[in-house]
């Protein structure tokens, strides 16, 4: 069975009403998607990116008919001025992104061969033409085009901005509509996607889905403190570590028989050495957090909350976990922890807010304490990882001089949530540690990565091992390697 190859809905974007054009346009994306739904029996090598695929095409059509209907019905006038004009951009893009794909379909029928080589060359040409078009893959195309119509659709309903990320965003789409390529200039050979680029990545399309943490038996929060990175001080400022609520009996009985498992236990020496835990139930991924307090005598005072009820703060060497009262107007301390070193305040401080984003039961919306206090925030830019986008920031400890990268979910639900880190200070001086390879990927030679998701999260690397960043435009790879250059003559 062929794909439908006639082609979308005729005429552009911007020769008709403007709700009228997205209703057209999120009716080609699910044409598109049903088409590709063919690629998949044949091409099972490929199914995963192929559905990453699809996935992300019904999501572009949700976004396109929630806009639709705002402009049709009228409402939020004052919101949706401001975003017309990006409207008709993205969808002059898709357009042209949805004839190609389109034209490709057409192709299957003139090949030669068995139906899985029919597809498998086809898939193979196509995936070569739009990563010679714009040095990135088809998947990471759909995917910044549902992340520019979800802001888009989030813009006109709420009329806030994220600035910096529609520059960012508009600096991808533009230039597409300048380097259109010749298909017939292709021919037909089977050719790898990344045939263009010797320095690309062989996993920068790898599937890096961070909704859901592994299993309790394999969780990645058991390997957070095990990962070897450097040891910076820090001065100790504030109290030691203590737990300020109330003592409650038959704790653990009452985790076990609800079917929570100790997922992690992490000691803190102080007056009275405190114990603190972090319990997970695998069904549904409620995670509490159980302070164990022991006295000199052995005594043991157990204390345990939901982690969705907290929020983290940090004050000096501590980070304080508090629980909001009076309608969310005062934070009453909970729990207050004592570091030694910056890299286990940041390790747990990125475990917390991780693990309290992937609590099904009740998840926590407008994260509200997502910024370590203390740090500087000295670059941020947007980059892909697999058929996701995540906001890539460059932190300095104020106290301990300290730096890091961290890869934050960018959009959504859990945007903010920290996707991993990585301590760069021991590396910045290294000669040949960084390398730019235009137009948008940065190659360092060494970056250990404290990963804050499931244990599967694939990091992308080069043939020769190097890892590798790939940013969303020239402009940010260029502003990342400015940064680190900059902090390596301080």
């Amino acid at each position: 069975m062929v794909p439908d190859q006639q082609h979308p809905a005729s005429g552009s974007p911007a020769a008709q009403p403007l709700s009228g054009a997205l209703l057209t346009s999120a009716d080609n994306v699910e044409d598109v998607a049903a088409g590709l739904r063919i690629f998949r029996e044949p091409l099972p090598e490929h199914a995963t990116e192929i559905t990453s695929i699809i996935a992300d095409l019904y999501s572009i059509s949700h976004s396109l008919r929630v806009s639709s209907t705002i402009l049709e019905k009228g409402i939020h006038q004052q919101h949706i001025a401001s975003a017309e004009s990006d409207l008709e951009l993205v969808c002059t893009s898709l357009k042209q992104t949805l004839d190609d794909i389109f034209d490709f379909f057409g192709d299957i029928d003139l090949r030669q061969g068995s139906d899985r080589d029919k597809y498998k060359r086809t898939w193979t040409v196509m995936c070569k033409y739009f990563y010679d078009e714009s040095q990135t893959s088809l998947a990471n195309r759909m995917a910044m085009y549902k992340a520019f119509l979800g802001e888009l659709a989030d813009i006109s309903k709420e009329g806030f901005m994220d600035a910096t990320l529609m520059a960012k965003l508009r600096r991808y789409i533009e230039p597409l509509q300048g380097r259109r390529t010749s298909r017939s200039a292709l021919g037909l050979a089977p050719t790898s996607p990344t045939a263009s680029n010797p320095y690309a990545p062989d996993s920068v399309d790898g599937d890096s889905n961070t909704d859901q943490p592994g299993s309790v038996s394999n969780h990645w929060v058991k390997t957070v403190f095990e990962t070897n990175i450097s040891s910076t001080p820090i001065a100790e400022i504030g109290e030691s570590s203590n737990c300020f609520g109330e003592p409650q009996d038959g704790v653990k009985t009452w985790l076990h028989d609800e079917g929570f498992e100790e997922a992690l236990q992490l000691p803190f020496p102080g007056e009275w050495d405190t114990l603190v835990s972090f319990y997970v139930r695998e069904i549904d991924h409620r995670v509490r957090i159980v302070c164990d307090r022991v006295s000199v005598n052995e005594t043991h005072d157990y204390h345990c909350l939901p982690l969705n009820l907290l929020e983290i703060v940090r004050v000096g060497s501590c980070l304080q976990l508090c629980r909001r009262r009076r309608q969310g107007q005062e934070l009453v301390l909970w729990l207050n922890l004592k570091f030694t070193t910056i890299e286990s305040m940041v390790c747990f401080f990125g475990t917390f807010l991780a693990l309290r984003s992937q609590d099904r039961g009740r998840p926590v919306e407008h994260i509200r304490d997502y910024e370590l206090d203390m740090e500087d925030e000295l670059y941020g830019g947007l980059i892909f990882a697999g058929k996701d986008l995540h906001a890539l920031r460059i932190f300095q400890d104020g106290s301990s001089r300290a730096v890091r990268l961290q890869a934050s979910v960018y959009h959504g639900e859990m945007k903010n949530v920290p996707v991993w880190t990585a301590f760069i200070t021991q590396h910045m001086k290294s000669e040949g540690w960084m390398r730019l390879m235009p137009p948008t990927l940065v190659s360092l030679r060494e970056l250990q990565r404290v990963i804050f998701t499931f244990s599967d999260y694939s990091q992308p690397r080069t043939r020769d091992g190097e890892n590798v960043i790939q940013f969303t435009t020239e402009a940010d790879a260029q502003g990342f390697v400015d940064v680190i250059i900059e902090l390596s003559k301080a």
